[in-house]
């Protein structure tokens, strides 16, 4: 038997590998994601702000609730027993 004839060398190559396919569906998801990842950043840029309007209502909305029982009015704290004249 002899080895290296043409016959063995010669091969009929019939499709993809499967390192190409990952290659070329890694490259279409890359292609597809990018374009929602750089879109984030404007979205963060607008929900931070977003963020601490909604803490600082919070947070009004706790004072509020604890300045009701002492039987003022919200806006009545600034001028409080301690500090009026």
């Amino acid at each position: 038997m002899k080895y290296g004839t043409e016959s063995d060398e010669i091969r009929e190559e019939g499709g993809f590998t499967l390192i190409e396919l990952v290659i070329v569906i890694l490259g279409i998801l890359a292609a597809t994601a990018l374009p929602r990842f750089t879109d984030l950043s404007s979205s963060a840029r607008i929900a931070a702000p977003k963020g601490v309007e909604a803490a600082m209502r919070s947070t009004n909305a706790m004072v509020h609730a604890k300045v009701l029982p002492a039987g003022r009015a919200a806006n009545d704290t600034a001028t409080s027993p301690s500090t009026a004249r």
